[in-house]
């Protein structure tokens, strides 16, 4: 009777010890995450951009996001999260100022712009709207984020990344958070664009809200880049012969450039969409 009282004693002290072992290891792991997590490690180095073209009300929703952020860092209880979150400016590309002849002698633009396009096949061929003026102002569009891929190159941290706004971005509560922890869980993964906001299919999941796009996809008002690949993305991204987004899922769908995009998203675009393709 004793030897058995003692063995139950025995495995008693086990199991205590073993669930002190437990505790200690799960609350060392909290305190690595919470670390990891709650303080922001990436997100104060990131360069920041919106295009816009000067537009009063997306000016005051820029403002807005701005800081709509900075309250919730200032209310904050953990201070280290704190940094000056600022937005620079790129000045939109009007379409309706555009030479188009100058871009198609450059080698730049598709030479069919001016042709009719059947709006049954026109997503086969082309994602170009059918109307000239429209077709104009989304090849302003596409120069506006080139023009912003430019500034990165030459003003950017090239180890370094980049997001990418347009002027109606509406940025979740959590957008600081959610893509520093992404970033942090992504780690080495080599990638050339994440998108932040976006319409479309997931794709193939890569971590637990990071998919490789696969499908067909739209939008391009919150997006990040990987400068260490902006040579590579400037190269892929020159000759326009569709529309921006279009032209970059379908890029990476044929494996010339890696895109990423988050599900949930954490960047909407505005009720009114964006202006930058009307003007």
């Amino acid at each position: 009777m004793k030897i058995k009282n003692s063995t139950n004693l025995w495995i008693s002290l086990g199991i205590v010890v073993i669930c002190i072992i437990v505790i200690q290891i799960t609350y060392v792991h909290y305190q690595y995450c919470r670390k990891s997590y709650e303080n922001f490690d990436i997100v104060p180095s990131i360069d920041f951009y919106v295009i816009t073209i000067g537009n009063p009300s997306r000016e005051t929703n820029i403002q807005e996001q701005i800081e709509q952020q900075m309250n919730i860092m200032r209310d904050s209880s953990d201070k280290t999260d704190y940094f000056e979150f600022n937005i620079q400016k790129i000045d939109g590309v009007l379409g309706k100022n555009l030479d188009l002849d100058k871009y198609i002698e450059q080698g730049i633009l598709y030479d069919g712009i001016y042709k009719d396009m059947d709006p049954k096949l026109k997503h086969i061929t082309t994602s170009f709207n059918e109307k000239m003026e429209n077709r104009k102002n989304e090849v302003g569009c596409y120069l506006s984020h080139y023009k912003t891929y430019e500034t990165i190159r030459d003003r950017g941290n090239l180890q370094g990344y980049s997001v990418i706004f347009e002027d109606d971005f509406v940025l979740n509560p959590r957008f600081m958070n959610i893509l520093d922890e992404t970033l942090l869980k992504l780690g080495d993964t080599d990638f050339d664009m994440l998108f932040l906001g976006i319409i479309g299919e997931n794709g193939e999941q890569v971590l637990d809200n990071v998919y490789r796009t696969t499908g067909v996809s739209w939008c391009a008002h919150g997006y990040l880049v990987n400068n260490r690949h902006i040579e590579k993305i400037l190269q892929q991204m020159r000759f326009i012969d569709n529309i921006l987004d279009v032209q970059i899922f379908k890029k990476g769908n044929q494996g010339d450039l890696t895109i990423l995009r988050l599900n949930p998203t954490i960047v909407e675009q505005g009720e009114l969409g964006t202006n930058i393709r009307n003007h």
